[in-house]
């Protein structure tokens, strides 16, 4: 009988295999882990960031009507006509109607995404079917066109809970202005959202005017947002409905059975960090969300399978790696185990950084000629190109791309942090509203390129007087100015500065977009009257339109 004898070799190298293999299995293991929790965050971040961006774009296009329908509320209620006048005296009435159309067209010409506008009188004083309607898409013949008058909709034809009319009564009923749930307008033939105000003169609602944005740009909008080749996206109003061109018109319900799997959990203004996992016919699928300003709920869906095909596949090429490493380990010896493991560990220190979001993480053995090298040339590679696509999605996120200030996001962001500031009692700051006179004109006259010319020109003589990063660009021609810390003291030298650098000899100007008029109000926060930042810009908006009235009574 052979009597085998194990050598200190055999066992050591048996000892080392298995202790070789059990290090790369935990080192990859904790990789694999820590890569998951890295890519599911990264995921997740990404899709609430895609999913805001494309609600930022809807929500701009229902804000600049909701910012003219507010506008015109307030130019009809300064018009000085009183309510006894306007019911008794019909030429007062007919002279009334005549400044505020004219002032309305002029204002929906510029407002974007806008298709109808009006103004109706409350049928309680008034005649059941005054007021004025204008639409460049009633019957679809006159897209793109200019505004045609319409007949408008005889309200004693209705009752007043008839959905039909909660565009005008409702407003009326709730006494400030509202969104209204999209709706099929016969009359205009139209799917429409509509923002209404009501008028106040002499504390009795005269009437409401309103805008109707055409819900299906709006829906075809929102179907471009999709992230992924499985993936969809779709608009869910304030009952759980899912919104489509079917289900105005048709009072078709869509979708209504998915919507419902996850219906408890779109409470909310968004899912901010959150990815929701739900099963709807035998496929996993992830869920994110954001809240518009209506209080519509845009929803970005995508299959699960598609949102990780990378992830699985480069946690199989991470345990692939790790095994022929180990072998590798194993055959060569314990004489380079340090060498080997001492590079590994800090590439997992500098993994374990990158998982938690420090992408500016010191990536070790880059010099390396051998599969360390590789790998950490490749994870090198895989963070700056995470960092780049993050720059590169929060300037699209917060950066106005034509004038390369800050944007309406980013200047909504800056007022939660002073709205904060206010709760705090920490909160000292001035807004300088700023809207650009004549672009209309400029527009028209020599094009929208020479138009953005104008806006840029203004834009840089407000970052003459203000650092570029406390303007906002809010809307196609107005910027507000934040105001505070050392230049809070020089606030009213500022403002005077910037109206002095707006004033211009139009004779040493050879271009008229170069002659930039721009209209400015400033108003500082009161800690005694002052309940947030949107009372503030409230005075500012109207500083900067008494300075507009100023400039015209000027020039006249």
């Amino acid at each position: 009988m052979t009597k085998v004898y194990h050598s200190i070799k055999s066992k050591y190298t048996a000892f080392l295999v298995l202790g070789v293999l059990l290090a790369s299995l935990l080192v990859g293991g904790s990789g694999v882990f820590l890569m998951h929790k890295s890519i599911i965050k990264e995921t997740t971040t990404e899709m609430n960031l895609n999913c805001h961006m494309e609600a930022e774009i809807v929500n701009d296009a229902l804000d600049s009507s909701e910012q003219s329908v507010k506008f015109m509320r307030q130019y009809a209620q300064r018009l000085g006509v009183g309510f006894e006048e306007l019911v008794s005296d019909d030429q007062a009435r007919s002279a009334y109607d005549e400044k505020l159309e004219a002032m309305y067209r002029g204002i929906a010409s510029n407002t974007s995404g806008n298709m109808s506008y009006y103004f109706r009188y409350n049928p309680e004083y008034f005649a059941p079917d005054e007021g004025f309607l204008f639409s460049k898409a009633h019957g679809r013949a006159t897209m793109g066109g200019g505004y045609i008058p319409v007949e408008v909709t005889d309200l004693s034809q209705f009752d007043p809970d008839d959905e039909d009319v909660e565009w005008f009564f409702l407003p009326v009923s709730l006494g400030h202005g509202t969104w209204v749930t999209p709706y099929w307008g016969d009359n205009l033939q139209m799917n429409m959202i509509s923002y209404v105000e009501p008028v106040f003169v002499d504390r009795k609602i005269i009437g409401v005017v309103g805008m109707d944005v055409d819900f299906d740009r709006v829906l075809a909008e929102v179907s471009r947002g999709k992230m992924y080749k499985s993936g969809y996206a779709f608009l869910v109003g304030e009952d759980g409905a899912v919104l489509s061109s079917k289900s105005l018109g048709e009072k078709e319900s869509i979708g209504e059975e998915e919507v419902a799997l996850f219906a408890d959990q779109l409470r909310g203004y968004s899912s901010r960090n959150r990815l929701i996992a739900y099963r709807y016919n035998g496929i996993d699928k992830r869920m994110v969300y954001y809240m518009l300003n209506n209080d519509m709920k845009l929803v970005h869906v995508a299959d699960e399978a598609e949102i990780f095909a990378g992830q699985n596949q480069l946690i199989f090429n991470e345990l692939m790696a790790a095994l022929i490493i180990a072998l590798v380990l194993a055959f060569i010896g314990y004489r380079f185990t340090k060498r080997l493991t001492r590079p590994l560990k800090r590439l997992s220190e500098a993994a374990i950084l990158a998982g938690t979001g420090d992408l500016n993480v010191e990536i070790p053995g880059q010099d390396r000629q051998d599969e360390i090298g590789n790998l950490a040339r490749a994870f090198h590679n895989t963070v700056v190109h995470i960092q780049q696509y993050v720059d590169y999605v929060q300037n699209l996120a917060y950066k106005d791309a034509l004038t390369d200030v800050q944007n309406k996001a980013a200047y909504d962001m800056s007022m939660e942090q002073i709205d904060v500031d206010i709760r705090m009692g920490r909160a000292q700051f001035a807004l300088i509203m700023i809207d650009l006179n004549r672009l209309k004109k400029i527009n028209d006259t020599y094009g929208h390129e020479i138009g953005n010319r104008y806006i840029i020109n203004l834009c840089s003589k407000i970052t003459d007087i203000f650092a570029v990063e406390t303007v906002y660009r809010i809307g196609g021609d107005e910027f507000v100015v934040l105001i505070k810390g050392d230049d809070y003291a020089q606030r009213e030298d500022l403002l005077e500065r910037l109206r002095r650098h707006l004033e211009v000899d139009p004779s040493q100007v050879k271009n008229p977009w170069d002659n930039v008029s721009a209209a400015t109000g400033m108003s500082e926060f009161d800690p005694e009257n002052d309940g947030g930042s949107d009372e503030v810009f409230k005075r500012a908006d109207e500083a900067m339109y008494e300075n507009k009235l100023e400039m015209k009574a000027g020039r006249a």
